[in-house]
Order: C-alpha cells, then structure tokens, then sequence
C-alpha cells in the first residue's frame, strides 16, 4: 500500500540512544522504461539496530513519489560494528527486478548520507516460482538458492548495461543476470526475472549455476544453504533454450500460470560425501591444496575443497559414478589468496569411480624442474602484459585408459644474480610445448642449446628431463 510520504522505520523499532545519532538514507524507485516513480513497491533491508550486533531484517514500501528512508547508523556507535556499514535491500514485490540482482548493497555511515536520493531502475519481468522438497519429501525452508537467466536481447542489454558483444567458447552457458532467492517455511520460492523476450533460459539451483565452484564446506555455516548442501546432491533446474553442450537437468513438472513460470516441485536427493587424502610423490601429507570437480559447466563449477593439516580433505556429498578431481597446487597466503605461480607439488587431473565408503588417495606426480635464462636487452625495461608468465603444457599418461592434458605457468625469481623463468612440470610430460605470446610492445622468442630458434606461438621442448641451457628473450619489437 503506498503512502503519502517517504515511508520510515516503525517508531517502536527505531535505534534511539544519544551515542548512536540516526540518518536517513533515502532511496527512489523508478520505472527503468518509463522514468516515473514506484509506488507500493516492498522492500526488505537487512538494516543495523543499536544494540544489536545482527543486522535486522525491516520491511518498507515506497511512496506515491517512490521514496523510501532507510536508517543508517553513525560508525561511533559502540555495538553493531561492521553491520552498520551496510544494509542490504532485497525487492520483495513480485513483478520487478534491479539491474544484475535483486540484491542492492547501500554503503556507508550516517555522516555519509548524501543529500539527494539515490536512484534505483526497476524493470517489469517475469515471476518464477516453485517448491524445493529435501529426499524425505518435507519442505526445504529457508535453504538459499541461486537464480539466472541468460539474457540474449541486445534492447535489454543496452537497458541493463551490458556487453552482449563479447563472445567466447561458452557463449550462452552460464547466465549474465543472477540473484539469489530463500526458501519460505513450505519450501516454496518466488523470485522475478527478466521477461521472455530478453533471455534464453532460467535455471534455478544450490550451485552457482556456471564457472564458480560451489561453496567450500568449510565456509558453510547455519545461516547459509546448510541442510541443502550439507546433504544433498547439488542439483539445476532449466526452463527454455537448451544446447547440447549444456548438461543441467530440466524439471518434469513445467506450468506457465497467468504470466508466472512454475518450476513445480524440485526434489533434492542424497548423495556420497568422499573423503581422502592429498600426498606429495614421496606419499607426504599436504595440506593447503585446493581441490575442484568436474560440473555441469565446466572444471571448476563442481564441489570444492581444501586439504587440511597432513593432507586430510573431504566432498559434500556427489552424485555415485566417477569423480574427476583437480588439484590447485599453487602456494598462498595465509587468507588462502594465491601468492605465487610455483606449486607445493605436481598434480594432474584424474577420475576417480565413486561409491560409499570410498576412501580416496590424491598423489602429486614425480616432477621436474624447467630453467629458461630470462634476458631482456632493451636499455630500459618496462613491464609488459606476460612479463615472467608462459604457459607449458602436454598430456601426462595416467595409465592405459586415461590420458590427461596438463598446465603450467612459468614464475619469474632471480638465483645467482641470474633472473629465471622457472616451472614445475610432470616428469613423464609428453608433447611439451612452451607457448610464447606477443605484446603490443614486445615479442618473446626462444632459443636453446641445440640450435634450437623460435618466435611467438608454440614450441616444442622435447624429453624435459635433458638438462638443456634453455634461454626467452623479451625484447624483440613487435612488428606493427
């Protein structure tokens, strides 16, 4: 119901406390086709209250001039630390969404408000709905799931403010428009998207619905997906356009009632959860290896995990068959940031067959280490794009029926006074190739001691264990 003003937070819930001044933070909804003012739309902001350290969950509906006030805390307040810095606004009427998502983030603290109204575009689109049930057949409630649609309308794009220009090998396989929506008590969700005219597809799901690998189980907590991803197979539901390169799962029970698209009823299943081990070549615990499956979109889109203290790792639960692991090897920093392109050790991907109990052994291969004399003979170095970055790949033969690609970049570090490319690589590594690119202001090229010359593009390294002088030149002018 709209209202004659600017709609504030209830008097009985509004933070009053000498040390925690209140400002008002004011938002305006408008029509992103029309420019007019949204009156009656509903919003939830997850707002910070003093003495509170949780942010609160408030409802609040825009005027008749589409405004809306939204409490924000001065940071001198003793409680609500990090909470008041933010207040996190999802639209709850049905029928419109933001740009990108649902979800808009306000910054910032009470001597920040600005003066005028921000300004948020909301589009009309279609209402998705559905009903997410656990094995058991009961409710699935407040388990949080991923929402995206593929959109493919250039007019939309434009209003959106996407690049629909750029293409790649999967164009169209992972959505450009997500948002994220919370079961209700029933197990039932209802979230909007953009209209048919603008979008290929809407998949819904506990994973991330592309690229991203799913949440790591130990970054789980309660509040989060919990039971869902805890337990259950992770699981993508599609209605429309569908390619055969596009592996997602597309629900039986399809209904399209009065405008609003039914997914029906979604039911998770169990699965096996798998657990083992990371070891070196020697059969050395590692931890700190972070390990990715195979998904339904790519390598990294499945399970993820790390290995823990003597290389202890496990898998929220997966569906039974094989598992293909790969294993990111790379050293970090202590917030788990990747802070070098050397490795711990060398891993190769490899499929594993998955039953319960399955206890699995992850083993680093035997590996060497390449040397290439990096030389840059121009009178000033400046850095260019590659600069101590190259690819070498090859496939490794894992055994009679399974042969792998595998891929390493090289690290730049000085030894001796003498600057070097260095990479790890599988000691038994076939059809070597070190891959030399081409920058705007430079050209690499290579040479070694058997007479060996190449420019950019791809050369062949031989047998990688021959200590052979190895030298990459970064300076040749790029011709123009």
């Amino acid at each position: 119901k709209a209202t004659d003003g600017p709609t504030k937070i209830p008097a009985e819930q509004t933070p009053q406390s000498s040390a925690t001044p209140i400002k008002f933070r004011t938002i305006r909804l408008i029509n992103g086709m029309t420019d007019r003012p949204l009156a009656g739309i509903k919003i939830r902001v997850n707002a910070a209250v003093a003495g509170k350290e949780e942010l609160e969950s408030m409802e609040f509906v825009s005027d008749a001039q589409g405004l809306i006030q939204i409490p924000v805390h001065n940071q001198s307040s003793p409680s609500n630390d990090q909470a008041q810095k933010k207040a996190a606004m999802v639209i709850v009427t049905d029928g419109w969404f933001h740009r990108g998502t649902h979800m808009i983030v306000i910054k910032g603290e009470a001597t920040d408000v600005p003066e005028e109204p921000q300004v948020y575009q909301l589009w009309p689109g279609q209402t998705v709905t559905g009903r997410l049930l656990f094995p058991d057949k009961t409710p699935a409630a407040g388990v949080l799931l991923s929402v995206g649609v593929y959109i493919n309308n250039q007019e939309w794009g434009k209003r959106l403010g996407m690049d629909l220009g750029v293409n790649s090998f999967d164009h169209g396989d992972w959505p450009n428009w997500s948002t994220r929506v919370v079961t209700k008590d029933d197990g039932t969700f209802s979230v909007t998207v953009p209209p048919e005219d603008a979008r290929w597809w809407v998949r819904v799901g506990t994973t991330a619905l592309g690229f991203g690998a799913i949440i790591n189980p130990d970054d789980l907590d309660d509040r989060q997906t919990g039971r869902a991803l805890r337990e259950c197979i992770p699981f993508e539901a599609q209605i429309g356009w569908q390619a055969n390169h596009v592996a997602v799962v597309t629900s039986p029970h399809l209904g399209q009632e009065a405008g609003v698209l039914n997914f029906g009823d979604l039911q998770l299943k169990a699965g096996v959860e798998v657990r083992g081990r990371v070891v070196d070549a020697e059969g050395n615990g590692l931890a700190g290896v972070h390990l990715t499956t195979q998904g339904l979109h790519g390598p990294h889109s499945g399970r993820s995990t790390r290995s823990r203290e003597n290389g202890e790792f496990n898998f929220l639960p997966i569906e039974p068959g094989s598992l293909t692991i790969r294993p990111d090897a790379r050293l970090r920093a202590e917030n788990g940031q990747v802070s070098s392109r050397d490795v711990q050790a060398v891993f190769v991907d490899q499929t594993y067959p998955i039953f319960k109990g399955l206890d699995l052994v992850v083993k680093a291969v035997p590996h060497v280490e390449l040397e290439f004399d990096w030389i840059d003979r121009r009178a000033e170095e400046a850095p260019v794009s590659y600069y101590g970055r190259f690819i070498v790949n090859g496939y490794y033969q894992v055994d009679e029926s399974q042969r792998v690609w595998w891929r390493g970049e090289t690290n730049l570090v000085e030894r001796d006074g003498r600057q070097l490319l260095v990479v790890k690589v599988p000691r038994d590594l076939l059809d070597a190739k070190l891959h030399l690119s081409q920058d705007r202001v430079v050209t690499a090229s290579y040479v070694d001691e058997t007479g060996k010359t190449s420019g950019p593009g791809a050369i062949e390294l031989g047998d990688v264990t021959q200590p052979i002088k190895r030298t990459i030149f970064g300076d040749e002018p790029t011709k123009q």
